[in-house]
This record gives structure tokens, C-alpha cells and sequence, in this order.
């Protein structure tokens, strides 16, 4: 069948509705709808009736709707926190003299507020009270520190009734009148150089990063090159310049600049691989040698036995020279001077100023002998050692009183006594013969045998062991010798 009008225009189950379905709980139908009449603002209190702007359904009745922080007292939105006659809540007022201050009556305000017609305020945020009872700041406006100001947005700030950006307007950079000079524009909040291409701004300067060391390509990438200038490249990044004086770049890495002091360094003396001879040092990138092997010994005493670089007269005329060192026998420090080896060379090759060398090894076999100037350069302490060998061997040293000379002369007579000791302090054989005009260093005995010598009167030959009779052309046992100066 059809159903009837309904009953009642609040009732449940739908006040106007025909034949509708039922509505679960205390919801109503209205319009085929299922309504909670007591806060639906399009149904409130009944269907059909709907709440005006600014209010809301509350209890099946339209109220006003407050904003956040005011509360709805009798249809009018007070703030119980300073409302006289809803202080703390609504219809709660305050007796005649007192204030509402902070939802409480008292008799004055708290700290920090002011009473303004009996309501306490914050005059430093207060739109109707800003700074002072009263003064109200006109629309757009915020009251900040007991001022209006403009209401900027985020990012902005006021400055002389504008919004302003701090951090880029030159008339305001970093601080409310903070002007930027001319050329300059506001970078940050700071006033930087205003750049042309293809200039850019570094640490507030113009700088060109094509060539700049200090910013190679790059703000704040800084080239460093020890000991030398460093150098930028237009997109290449950090070079190395020019070495300071003295100092070279042996190994190309920029990272550790001009590494090696040519100066001193004997393995890149004044050059890259400029490596100094054995026995040398490098002293103002150029390699000096010691005077002999004396001196090596002394400044190296670990050295051994070998071949060295060594200058006989320092800065004098005589040139740089490769010698034998004996760094171990008798003290070490001993320099070969000459060494002959038996029937292999004449008087006549042998008595002369200048060295005589047929090329043979230092070290080891080959007849040579040093020219007179540099076995008088190589001396060093002035001591000679004598060797012989063979059937008649020899260990002789002998003062260096008196220098080398292969011709000697009649005051070198002197010279012929030799010792047993390298300090030269113990005799062991005098010559006997002073009728005999010595040549350079000598050993002459009563026996016939003469060492390093070259006897004028009979013509022997330095290392030859001669008896009675023997004429310097006759060999007979042969005898090897060497001499070393120290």
C-alpha cells in the first residue's frame, strides 16, 4: 500500500519522507539521506534547515562559529583570557577595579602585559594596542615589537614599507639600508663585485678562474707548488710554473712541486740525472771530489775497497780523476799512484813528469804511473807506501817529507829512509850509499836492490831486482811493486 504524511517534523524515521527506508541509530532521513539532525548544518534541528555563513549546527542549533583561540559566549566570540565579563570562561566577570589577566581577575596585569580600558595586552604584538592603548595598525599590517609593519611573506622583510629580499636587493643587503656601493651587487646578503665575462665573483673579487691559482677553474681550488710557481690552465687545471732557484722537477707530478734541491742532491747535481761520480758530493749544483782516498776515508768510514772520483788539488789546474782506494789495509784511505809489473816497460817510458797509462785497469793487473804533480796532489798527509813482491817482497812506508819527483834531486836525499809503520815513527832501512844521487822515492841497500827507484850511476831500472853487475838491461828475477799515497 502507500504510506502516509509523517508525524512530527523532528521525529525519527524521517520527518517528510515517503515511505523511505529506515535510518540506523539517532540519524534521520531527509531526503533519502540519513542525517545527525543535532550537528548537520544543512539539517540542523530538523530537514530542511540549514545554518547561515559564520555558523555552525551545534546541538540541533545554529551557533556562531569562533576562531581558534576565541570561545562562543551567549552568540558573540570573547577571549577568556582577558575578557571582563568572560574571564576564564563564559559569563565569568570580573568585580569593578579588576582586569582579566591571562583567563584570571586580578587587580593589576601580569608582567609583560598592559591594561588597556581594563583588558590586559601584549602592546608588543597587539594589532589594536600596537606599542601603546589604542594605536591600531591599519590593514596588511602586523604589529612586531610594538611597531606595524608590512606583513611580508616568507623570505621577504620589511625595510622602509617595502618587502624586501635582504640577500639580493643592493639597497638593503643583509640589513635595512644597507646600500651596495656602484659596480657591486648584493650576493647573499653581502655586496660582491659586479663582474663581466669572463670574470666571475670569488670571495666578493672579480677573478678570471681560466688562469687564477688561488681559484683554478673553480672558486677556492688553490694550486700549490713547493719550491716553485705554480701555474693554472684553462681547463686543465693546476700546473707547476717556474722552480725557485736551485730546486728542479725531476719526477713531473705537480703535488709535490719542485722536488729535488740540485743544489746538493749528488744524484741530480744542478740537473735532472746529473749524477755526480763515486767518491763526489754536490755542493752549489756542481759535483766536488774529495782530494784523495785520506779524505774519502775520513768523511765515509764505512767505504770499501774500489774505484773513486777524486779532484788531486781541489779548485786547482788539475782535472778530476777515477782512482784505486785501498780503504782496508794499514788504516785504509790509501790512493795507487803507480804500479809496475816486471820486464814490461822501459826506463824511458817510466822517468818522466808526465803519467804514464796504457790503459789498463785500475783495480786489478796493468802498468801505469801517475804524472809527479798529481801524486803530490793525491798525497794528502804526506805518507808513502811502498809493496813489493815476488822472492824478494817488500812492505815499506816512507815520510813524505820531502814531495815526488822521478828525477829527484840531491836534497832528496833525505828521503830515502823508510819505515815499518804507516805513522812512519820506526826505522827499517836507511840508505847507505850517499854518494848516490836518489831519484824520486828510493830503498837503496848494500844487497843491490832498489825500489821505486832509478839509480843515475848504474841505470837500474826501478822494480828489478839486480845483483853485482846488473845494468837497468839485463832482467833478471823479476819483481812487481806498487806505491800508494795517503
Amino acid at each position: 500500500g502507500q504510506g502516509g504524511a509523517g508525524t512530527g517534523g523532528a521525529g525519527l524515521g524521517g520527518a517528510g519522507g515517503a515511505g523511505g527506508a529506515a535510518c540506523p541509530g539517532a540519524t534521520t532521513s531527509c531526503d533519502g539521506a540519513c542525517v545527525d539532525l543535532t550537528k548537520d548544518p544543512a539539517n540542523c534541528g530538523a530537514c530542511g534547515v540549514a545554518c547561515g555563513p559564520g555558523t555552525v549546527c551545534s546541538e540541533s542549533a545554529c551557533a556562531l562559529s569562533c576562531q581558534a583561540g576565541l570561545t562562543n559566549c551567549g552568540g558573540v566570540c570573547v577571549d577568556v583570557q582577558k575578557d571582563l565579563a568572560n574571564c576564564g570562561a563564559c559569563e565569568a566577570p570580573c568585580a569593578a577595579g579588576e582586569v582579566c589577566s591571562a583567563g584570571a581577575c586580578a587587580l593589576s596585569c601580569q608582567a609583560g602585559l598592559t591594561d588597556c580600558g581594563g583588558v590586559c595586552v601584549d602592546a608588543q604584538k597587539d594589532l589594536a594596542n600596537c606599542g601603546a592603548c589604542g594605536k591600531a595598525c591599519a590593514a596588511g599590517q602586523i604589529c612586531d615589537g610594538g611597531a606595524c609593519v608590512l606583513s611580508c611573506q616568507q623570505g621577504l622583510d620589511p625595510c622602509g614599507g617595502v618587502c624586501t629580499n635582504l640577500k639580493t636587493d643592493p639597497g638593503h643587503c643583509g640589513a635595512c639600508g644597507k646600500a651596495c656601493g656602484p659596480g657591486q651587487i648584493c650576493d647573499g646578503g653581502a655586496c660582491v663585485a659586479s663582474c663581466a665575462l669572463p670574470l666571475v665573483v670569488c670571495g666578493g673579487a672579480c677573478v678570471d678562474t681560466r688562469f687564477d691559482v688561488s681559484h683554478c677553474n673553480a672558486c677556492d681550488v688553490v694550486c700549490s707548488s713547493p719550491h716553485g710557481k705554480p701555474a693554472c690552465l684553462d681547463g686543465g687545471g693546476c700546473a707547476l710554473g717556474a722552480c725557485d732557484p736551485g730546486w728542479l722537477d725531476c719526477n713531473g707530478k705537480v703535488a709535490d712541486g719542485c722536488e729535488i734541491d740540485g743544489s746538493a742532491d749528488p744524484l741530480h747535481c744542478g740537473a735532472c740525472g746529473a749524477v755526480c761520480a763515486v767518491g763526489g758530493a754536490c755542493k752549489g749544483g756542481a759535483c766536488t771530489f774529495a782530494t784523495g782516498c785520506g779524505a774519502i776515508k775520513a768523511a765515509l768510514p764505512a767505504a770499501t775497497d774500489g774505484v773513486y772520483h777524486v779532484d788531486p788539488d781541489g779548485p786547482g789546474p788539475l782535472a778530476a780523476m777515477d782512482v784505486y782506494c785501498d780503504m782496508t789495509t794499514d788504516g785504509g784511505g790509501w790512493t795507487l799512484v803507480m804500479r809496475g809489473l816486471s820486464q814490461t816497460v822501459t826506463n824511458a817510458q817510466w822517468n818522466t813528469t808526465d803519467a804514464y797509462a796504457p790503459g789498463a785497469s785500475l783495480s786489478v793487473g796493468g802498468t801505469f804511473k801517475l804524472a809527479d804533480a798529481v801524486i803530490n796532489g793525491l798525497r794528502g798527509a804526506g805518507v808513502y807506501r811502498l809493496l813489493g813482491d815476488g822472492a824478494v817482497s817488500a812492505k815499506r812506508f816512507v815520510a813524505g817529507s820531502c814531495a815526488y819527483d822521478h828525477l829527484g834531486a840531491a836534497a832528496a836525499k833525505g828521503c830515502n829512509v823508510s819505515y815499518s809503520d804507516p805513522a812512519c815513527t820506526t826505522d827499517k832501512w836507511t840508505g847507505i850509499d850517499s854518494g848516490v844521487l836518489l831519484r824520486g822515492i828510493s830503498d837503496y841497500q848494500a844487497s843491490g836492490q832498489h825500489f821505486v827507484t832509478n839509480d843515475t850511476a848504474n841505470g837500474h831500472i826501478w822494480w828489478i831486482y839486480c845483483g853485482a853487475g846488473c845494468d837497468g838491461h839485463s832482467y833478471v828475477a823479476g819483481r812487481n811493486f806498487s806505491m800508494w799515497v795517503r
